[in-house]
Formats: C-alpha cells, sequence, structure tokens
C-alpha cells in the first residue's frame, strides 16, 4: 500500500512527539507550531511554547481548567496583553464562494510579531503541509502577505497552480475556475500546494513540540489554544488596526 506524502509527514511528526514525550522531564521549551481549529477558521500559530507552559502553570495553581472558568474568575490575568508569546501566524478558512479554486483553503489574515526569521514562512509552509491546496485572500491582501506568497513562488518545494478566470473561463477543467482578481499579480490568483518535503529547517520539530504541548495539557489544552488565538488577533490587531 502507497503512503502518501502527507501521511509520511505526520508519522515522522508522531514518531517525533514520542522521543519528546518519552523522557522522564520531557524538553517542551522552544519554538512551537499548533495548528488549532476555531470557529469556521483553523488558526496556525508559531509561538514560545515555555512561555505558554508558563502562563498554564499560573492559571492552574488558581484552579482556571478551562475557558468557562477564565472568563467567570475575578481573579484570572488578562494574558491577552503578552503579545511575546506569538512568533507568527494564519488565519485559514474554506468559506470564500468564490468557485472551485482547485479546491484550496485560503489564508484570510496573516501577522507577525517578530520581523525576520523566517516565522511568516515557517507557519505559511506548516499551512500547505497542513491543506494540501493553499491560496491567498484576493479580497484583502497587504502587501507584505502579497511579497510572501511571491517568495513561495520562489520554492522549489512548492508548485503553484494559476486561476481561470470564472466570468471567462479558458481552460476545459472547472477545477481551477476562480474569481480573479484583475490587475492583481499571477501569485495573487493562484493557489499552492507542496511538491516535496518542506525544506525549511526546524519546521518537522516546532510542529511536534506544538503537538507535544497539546498532548501534555490534555483537556486543558482548549484553554490554551483560545489564548493563542486571542493573542494572534492582538497582533493582527496591532499590525494592522483592524
Amino acid at each position: 500500500m502507497r503512503i502518501t506524502e502527507m501521511r509520511l509527514r505526520q508519522v515522522i511528526r508522531e514518531e517525533l512527539i514520542r522521543e519528546v514525550l518519552a523522557s522522564d522531564t520531557p524538553d517542551l521549551r522552544g519554538p512551537a507550531i499548533s495548528v488549532i481549529p476555531w470557529g469556521s477558521r483553523t488558526f496556525v500559530i508559531a509561538y514560545d511554547s515555555e512561555l505558554l507552559l508558563s502562563r498554564m502553570h499560573e492559571l492552574d495553581e488558581m484552579g482556571i481548567n478551562t475557558p468557562s472558568q477564565y472568563v467567570t474568575s475575578w481573579f484570572a490575568p488578562d494574558f491577552s496583553r503578552d503579545p511575546e508569546m506569538i512568533y507568527s501566524g494564519v488565519a485559514v478558512t474554506a468559506t470564500l464562494a468564490d468557485g472551485p479554486c482547485n479546491g484550496a483553503m485560503h489564508v484570510v489574515g496573516s501577522a507577525s510579531r517578530v520581523r525576520g526569521g523566517g516565522w511568516g514562512t515557517a507557519v505559511y509552509m506548516a499551512a500547505l503541509e497542513q491543506f494540501g491546496e493553499l491560496g491567498p485572500d484576493r479580497h484583502s491582501i497587504s502587501p507584505s502577505a502579497e511579497g510572501l506568497w511571491k517568495s513561495l513562488d520562489r520554492r522549489e518545494e512548492v508548485g503553484r497552480h494559476p486561476y481561470d478566470d470564472i466570468k471567462d473561463p479558458r481552460t476545459p477543467d472547472p477545477n481551477d475556475d476562480c474569481d480573479v482578481r484583475r490587475g492583481r499579480s499571477v501569485q495573487v490568483n493562484s493557489s499552492y500546494r507542496l511538491l516535496d518535503e518542506p525544506a525549511l529547517a526546524g519546521l518537522s520539530e516546532m510542529r511536534a513540540l506544538g503537538d507535544a504541548v497539546q498532548a501534555s495539557l490534555g483537556d486543558r489544552w482548549i484553554l490554551a489554544e483560545q489564548m493563542l488565538v486571542k493573542l494572534f488577533n492582538e497582533v493582527f490587531q496591532a499590525n494592522f488596526g483592524r
């Protein structure tokens, strides 16, 4: 039986997670990447796992282990002012009604707190790894986000699949039909897919660490998810004011 590339990457991450958790005192410190379903969106967030676990320990000592306990507690600290926990993140959705669009999920928000260091590339590559086919939100895209798509287009392990204008289709395949934005670059009017293993140092380890952090928190992970999504939104607001 042939194993898909996505399944192979999952197997590799699972083995890395087992290695991390095998120790009596697993080292869960360092940059981590987690995939967080939240309502109609899924967030892919790179963050400081040591700081997250420190905040979760503080809440545990206060007896706060669920989102409802956090909301109703008079004494819960406001960790939304802890933006240094977040390195970068993207919000992804499948709800844009623009046509088949190569079956792509769409990035509808992205923001980085740390400039440089490749954090934006890391979360986009993790999102490509997670979702398979991924494209930009052509209705609202910042110059920095467009630049990142152009950067991805130059990577050998990433393939670009141009959209065919759904209002004036030119190809026989209806799956590539999409709402093409006039005057935008071909990189914006395309979707992307990994052609090979991501050639990005540390990506597998960061994703495995994210999975290990989730496993270590158990049922309390949902509170950590809430914290990470809230902090990402704070970073997004600070960058774009909307």
